[in-house]
Parts: structure tokens; C-alpha cells; sequence
């Protein structure tokens, strides 16, 4: 199959063609994952939703959708993803402070609020082997009333892990060792031959 044709809608008729464009087309990509399939997550921050891509290159899904119900994503701010390995996808949205999950086959499940407190801007997720999700940086918790990231906001941990089995979703954080003014970052070289890309 050459690339023209991948996304090429298979309906019967104009309308149907134009139906399966409009949803497998992406308009802005703000992140992106795979399944333990292999199938690519493309989060789309204009549309709001996650187009998930099969092997093949072909639409096979949509994850969410714009709106301010259950299931559907208000704004790209603050927005982070991850695909947990039975396929299901956790989206949190730091307005309102909650984790969305859906299903495997991108049915909305429920939501996960973080419960009281101040907002809550996570850098990026990762999926755990327990069904669980942890940050991929620095959690800013700012205080309520005030954006993540001002000056009187706080940081809490430098992996911070989730656990949505609950009304609320529980933390809990590894903090950096007090005697660093700056994480601990390991660097290791690529080799030579991907560094020139021969």
C-alpha cells in the first residue's frame, strides 16, 4: 500500500468518504504514544481527541473528543496522555485537575479527579506495569487561584506516581536529594553511526 492511499477512506459514496477524512485527519500533533501492538496515539490539539493509527498506517480509532461533558477534553493546556498496556488510555487535563480513562476500544470509562487542592501541571506520562501512571518530570503544584508555574507555586517530586483505582486519584513522589541544587541527569553518547545517521 503506498502512503497516498493509506488514509484514503474506504465508504461507499462522497458523504461516507468525507465522514471517514474528517475523522481520521489530524490538525495539530501535541504528543504521541504506542500500544504494546504498536499502534501510534497521535494526540490532536486543535481537534481535541486522539486518533490512534494501526501497523498499516490506517485509521483505526478516535479517543475523546472536544466538549466539557465526561469524555471530552476542554482545552490542548495542560494536556498529557498515556497508553496503558491492557489499551487503555489515560488523558489528564490539568483544567479541571482530572484523569480521564477509556477503554480499549475508546469508550470514555470514568473520571479521576485529584481531588482538593491546588492545580496541577505534570510535564508528560508514562504508563506502569500495575495499571498506574507516574510523571515524566517535575510536578508543579501550584496553589488554588494561582497558575502552575508562578512564583509562589510549589514543586512536589521529581517522579510522581498515580494510582486511579479510587474515587480520587492517590500520588505519591521521589523527591530529589536535598544536597543538589538540580536533578541528577545521566547523559550517555549515542554511538557514532546514529549520530550521523549511517
Amino acid at each position: 500500500m503506498t502512503d497516498a492511499n493509506r488514509w484514503r477512506p474506504r465508504g461507499t459514496n462522497a458523504g461516507d468518504k468525507a465522514r471517514v477524512r474528517a475523522r481520521s485527519s489530524v490538525g495539530g500533533i501535541d504528543g504521541l504514544a504506542f500500544d504494546d501492538e504498536g499502534k501510534l496515539y497521535v494526540f490532536d490539539g486543535i481537534s481535541l481527541r486522539i486518533v490512534v493509527v494501526g501497523l498499516d498506517g490506517g485509521f483505526v480509532q478516535v479517543v475523546g473528543r472536544k466538549g466539557d461533558g465526561p469524555g471530552e477534553l476542554r482545552s490542548a493546556a495542560g494536556v498529557r496522555f498515556a497508553v496503558l498496556g491492557n489499551g487503555r488510555v489515560v488523558v489528564y487535563e490539568m483544567f479541571p485537575r482530572a484523569f480521564q480513562v477509556y477503554g480499549p476500544t475508546g469508550d470514555f470509562e470514568r473520571m479521576v479527579p485529584m481531588g482538593a487542592g491546588a492545580l496541577v501541571g505534570i510535564p508528560g506520562l508514562q504508563a506502569t506495569a500495575d495499571g498506574g501512571v507516574i510523571s515524566t518530570g517535575v510536578v508543579d503544584r501550584g496553589r488554588r487561584g494561582e497558575e502552575a508555574g508562578s512564583p509562589s507555586s510549589g514543586t512536589r517530586g521529581f517522579v510522581e506516581r498515580f494510582v486511579l483505582e479510587g474515587e480520587e486519584a492517590a500520588s505519591e513522589a521521589w523527591e530529589e536529594a536535598d544536597e543538589f541544587d538540580v536533578p541528577v541527569v545521566v547523559v550517555r553518547r549515542l554511538p557514532a553511526e546514529l549520530r550521523t545517521g549511517r
